[in-house]
């Protein structure tokens, strides 16, 4: 948001407040980044504590899916507007320090200190839980609903503009920041929106004034620059001073070096939040102003105080141009057309009559409190004794647009990239990889302090040749030109030290490059699909099903399906026919889309799922089992189907490959929320030492493994225990999960602009919500588990020996921890089935882990701890 000028709205009475009726029958653009950021810290919406269990809010979709029935029943119509590609970066990463670290850090002091409040209040102060990471579980709300969406390619508030600006009203009203105040011929933006009827905060801290039926805030853009007495053209220079996102608060404003002749306008404290006991003023938008008039402009404001201390250090003249061309120039999705091109080709011009005035200018004079479809998209009328001589903004032709945006934005990719981008299929992290040259991996939950982490992330994660993301990044640069495909990439660090040499990734090296080349055979058609459905008596496509149509030398062999013939003018005609005969085979390239690519969605996510196996390491060349998809297919055999454990069972094993998932610390120590069952100290003698010991190792080992295995949880707020230890394992889980899921994206875009599937296509989101890998998993169930063996050990006074487990007062243990853990975790539907879902989850993976010793394929000390964690914990099973 522009920084100051919403407390500046609030003092001098310039928001208004309307019930959501107002918006009947109209379409509402929402920010999507500042709907969810506003559910992430609201009072009454946020989990401070999903910071310390990993996952996601555990309410966040519940509250999502009652707002969207909110708007159902008003009559509106959502399109909601995600940001897309980051801006191109100007400093090197981790030049400053990240205070999430810090407060993460005295978050978990307070919570083992007993202070639960204290803990509550620095991991909600953390802001952890970044829009980044909610996406796919929001675009999968969206599309049970039908929900209307588009990802921008790069801010979404100048998408928002462009919809609403569009001679075809794609959008009647904008909800979003004050940032949207900076882009020209906009009047009123919706500041706040109350869709539940409570009094939420605005994003100041301010109150809408809600009422039970539910009711918004907004401002108006003529209204404000008629009290401040400007045009457009000092608005935005104003606004660029203030301070928003991509542009700091000019320094001089802030160190007094241009002083305020106007009392200071402190923040309204935020409900729920603890307050300083002297906030700091904010700038003030008048003061901002002033500069403005008395230096003629914001830019010669800039550069006649460049020498200041402050402004050199930052940069802040290149800073401040930087950001005007943004917002002038700001790149979106033609409505039309589907390209990408800067905001003044995307929409016409306004019409204008004779004396230069916009015919819209008589609506935007209206009355502040109208509020109808099409308001916006006006320019308003010269401001009286404004020093500008027009009250509009100048417009814009193809001549203006700059030739260095590149330098703003990125590198232009190609529209069809933004397309996979725009409508989900593919996310924006391997594109900002790209466009950026950098994959910046910052501190985890737990910090990330151990050389086991460090040796995860570069060598397993990020730089070796077979790792995800190096993979990710050669299947996009090589399906683009010669630019992407050669572009150097590094990688930066959390725990690298400060100005230390950045790590090469080798995506463009010859060890990648033959790897993807290999999964080129990878084309098999619905029909093979269609078959191998009713072999198996299944009816979706996924891993289970991909490894059991590759399990036998003869279904393998099939699979070999070589790549479509491109479509050419001379040869199109040639194309048409074997479109026509391609559908009478087992296997081979794709029944439908040009050149004869796949075209059915469940042949995309089959093919795509083949790929990755083969990529991973689980099939080999001839698309046969390595010794992985050996183990995993026999132990999710073994599984039942309703369990839902192939994710869970591929990430064990990719863990265990990496060397992760075992039963020993990670740094020679065990955090908070680790085994403590026993007291070693008190211990008689050695055995009993060497019980506790073995105890505590078993325990560690289980519940890491069954972190892996998503709960299902009532939409309530965590409020049950803790464990750091845990959280430490989950960061292995967490990269490992999102740097797959990467994978799979950029096997599904790069089919795609390859020509291997059809390219035209309305399904991308569907394809998407197919794929695997689409959430992280949680410490919730290692927590639950924890809770529960420490307990009945408590109550048996040691392990359940063999034989013993049908005991009465064993039985009757199990019964009473059982029925204690209830009560502890509420939020859980079922907490007898996931337990014991748990456990038959724990099995399978020892089931795995013999095959791979079968197989020779694991080290024997691995295969050693789970056999042993086994028969200790059978007997305890529930």
């Amino acid at each position: 948001m522009i920084t100051g000028l919403e407390e500046y709205l609030r003092v001098h009475q310039l928001l208004h407040t309307l019930p959501l009726s107002s918006l009947k029958d109209t379409r509402l653009g929402i920010d999507l980044n500042l709907y969810l950021k506003t559910l992430l810290q609201s009072p009454s919406t946020s989990e401070p504590l999903v910071t310390a269990l990993g996952g996601s809010p555990l309410a966040l979709i519940s509250h999502i899916e009652n707002d969207l029935r909110t708007l159902e029943r008003a009559r509106i119509k959502p399109v909601f507007v995600l940001g897309g590609l980051q801006l191109a970066r100007r400093t090197r990463p981790f030049s400053f320090e990240d205070p999430r670290v810090e407060e993460r850090r005295k978050a978990w002091e307070s919570y083992e200190q007993s202070d639960t409040d204290g803990a509550h209040v620095h991991f909600s102060r953390s802001n952890s839980t970044q829009v980044g990471d909610l996406v796919r579980a929001v675009l999968r709300a969206f599309r049970h609903r039908n929900v209307e969406f588009l990802v921008a390619p790069y801010l979404a508030e100048g998408q928002l503009v462009s919809l609403e600006r569009h001679s075809k009203s794609y959008i009647h009203s904008i909800y979003s920041s004050s940032d949207v105040f900076l882009f020209d011929r906009v009047d009123k933006v919706i500041l706040s929106l109350d869709l539940q009827g409570s009094t939420n905060a605005l994003p100041n801290g301010s109150s809408n004034g809600g009422s039970s039926t539910g009711s918004f805030t907004y401002a108006s853009k003529a209204e404000i620059m008629g009290h401040l007495r400007c045009n457009e053209e000092e608005f935005l220079d104003m606004g660029l001073l203030l301070g928003w996102e991509h542009c700091p608060t000019f320094p001089p404003l802030v160190d007094g070096t241009i002083p305020n002749a106007n009392p200071p306008l402190t923040p309204l404290p935020r409900v729920g939040h603890q307050v300083s006991l002297s906030p700091e003023p904010l700038p003030d938008p008048r003061q901002a102003l002033d500069v403005v008039r008395q230096y003629r402009s914001g830019y010669t404001a800039c550069t006649a105080l460049a020498d200041h201390v402050v402004c050199a250090k930052l940069g802040y003249v290149d800073a401040f141009c930087r950001a005007r061309c943004m917002i002038k120039f700001c790149l979106v999705t033609s409505a039309e057309e589907g390209r990408v091109l800067p905001l003044p080709r995307s929409t016409p011009p306004p019409p204008f009559v004779a004396g230069g005035v916009s015919t819209a200018s008589s609506t935007a004079a209206a009355p502040a409190a109208t509020v109808a479809p099409g308001v916006n998209g006006t320019t308003p009328p010269s401001i009286p004794n404004s020093s500008a001589t027009s009250g509009g903004a100048p417009i814009l032709t193809n001549a203006d647009v700059p030739v260095d945006l590149h330098e703003i934005f990125s590198h232009r990719l190609p529209d069809e990239v933004f397309l996979h981008l725009s409508r989900g299929l593919l996310g924006s992290a391997v594109l900002n990889w790209l466009t950026s040259g950098s994959i910046i991996e910052t501190a985890p939950l737990d910090e990330g302090d151990t050389e086991v982490w460090r040796n995860f992330m570069r060598n397993v994660i990020t730089e070796s040749p077979q790792s995800p993301r190096c993979i990710a990044l050669a299947l996009m640069g090589s399906s683009l030109n010669g630019f992407w495909s050669s572009r150097k990439v590094f990688a930066y660090y959390h725990f690298d030290p400060p100005n230390g040499a950045p790590h090469n990734v080798p995506h463009d090296q010859p060890t990648t490059l033959n790897l993807i080349k290999r999964i080129d055979n990878w084309n098999v058609s619905v029909a093979f699909v269609e078959e191998e459905l009713r072999r198996q008596n299944s009816s979706t496509i996924d891993i289970a099903l991909c490894l059991g149509a590759t399990g036998r030398g003869d279904l393998a062999e099939r699979t070999k399906t070589s790549r479509p013939k491109k479509v050419t003018p001379s040869n199109a005609a040639k194309e048409k026919d074997a479109k026509t005969s391609a559908g009478s085979g087992a296997a081979g390239a794709g029944a439908g889309g040009p050149g004869g690519g796949l075209e059915k969605k469940d042949e995309v996510v089959a093919n795509v799922i083949w790929r990755m196996l083969e990529l991973r390491g689980f099939l080999n060349h001839d698309h046969l089992h390595t010794p992985y998809a050996r183990s995993l297919h026999l132990a999710l055999k073994s599984a039942r189907l309703n369990d839902k454990l192939q994710e869970p069972l591929y990430l064990a094993l990719e863990l265990i490959r990496a060397g992760i998932l075992h039963g020993e610390g990670y740094s020679g120590r065990t955090k908070s929320g680790g085994p403590t069952w026993g007291d070693l100290d008190a211990a008689s003698d050695s055995e009993e030492k060497a019980i506790i010991v073995d105890s505590r190792r078993h325990l560690l080992l289980i519940m890491r493994t069954l972190c892996l295995l998503p709960l299902t949880y009532r939409p309530l707020a965590w409020s049950a225990p803790l464990s750091r230890e845990l959280l430490q394992f989950n960061a292995f889980s967490r990269a490992l999960t999102r740097s797959l899921r990467t994978l799979v994206e950029a096997i599904a875009s790069s089919m795609l602009l390859r020509g291997d599937a059809k390219r035209a296509r309305d399904d991308y989101l569907d394809i998407s919500l197919s794929l695997p890998f689409q959430s992280d998993s949680s410490t919730g169930l290692g927590i639950v588990l924890k809770c529960y063996l420490e307990a009945l050990l408590t109550f048996n006074g040691g392990p359940v020996s063999v034989g013993h487990e049908a005991d009465e007062d064993v039985v009757e243990a199990k019964e009473a921890v059982v029925s204690m853990i209830e009560q502890t975790f509420s939020n859980i539907k079922d907490i007898r089935g996931e337990i014991a879902r748990g456990f038959r989850f724990w099995k399978a993976v020892v089931k795995a882990v013999e095959v791979l010793r079968d197989e020779k394929s694991v080290s024997l000390d691995i295969v050693d701890q789970f056999l042993k964690a086994d028969a200790w914990v059978t007997p305890m099973v529930f």
